[in-house]
């Protein structure tokens, strides 16, 4: 679609034992915190980190971060927020990913 970069929800489950069994889930979002040189996104970073907090009796926590969207499809490079939340739910932690450009009117979250 032609100038359009969001609204972009992505959802993934992965198995704990995938991971460091002793892994809490602050330490499962750190990993999104990457360095420049580790990331493909332009301009990326960590904008916000929030804290733990528990919601149906599960572990959660939010991050807000930020790139630069560049593509040959839009006029101009934009700003985009991503917002990640994790969900520690039993032997899994879910992860779901929101992308919009607030500059463009185009929200994923209210």
């Amino acid at each position: 679609m032609d100038d359009i970069i969001s609204p972009i929800i992505h959802f993934t489950i992965n198995p704990k034992e995938n991971e460091d069994p002793n892994i809490t889930i602050k330490k499962y979002a750190d990993l999104i915190d990457l360095s420049e040189d580790e990331c493909i996104l332009n301009n990326y970073k960590v904008v916000k980190k929030g804290d733990v907090f528990v919601h149906n009796d599960y572990n959660n926590i939010i991050y807000e971060t930020e790139y630069l969207f560049d593509h040959p499809e839009i006029k101009k490079p934009e700003m985009v927020e991503m917002f990640f939340l994790y969900i520690e739910y039993v032997n899994f932690f879910l992860g779901f990913s929101m992308t919009q450009c607030r500059n463009r009117g185009e929200i994923a979250i209210q």
